[in-house]
């Protein structure tokens, strides 16, 4: 679900990460490790340092530049 921010059109953030989408899925948590798995994603996300978090930022959705 996304959060209730927006970053408007035109604003610059340095990139800290550039990540590739996963998620840890378990039908029931276990100290098992076997019964864990790590689902590798296919989405690219950039992580920016948004006010006092990170974000993450679909990078089909950003437009990047060169330092100045």
């Amino acid at each position: 679900m996304p959060l209730q921010y927006r970053i408007p059109a035109g604003q610059l953030y340095v990139v800290i990460d550039r990540v590739v989408s996963d998620y840890y899925w378990a039908k029931t948590f276990t100290p098992d490790p076997s019964t864990h798995t790590v689902v590798e994603g296919t989405d690219e996300y950039y992580v920016v340092f948004f006010n006092p978090r990170f974000a993450y930022l679909k990078a089909s959705d950003v437009d990047t530049v060169r330092d100045r």
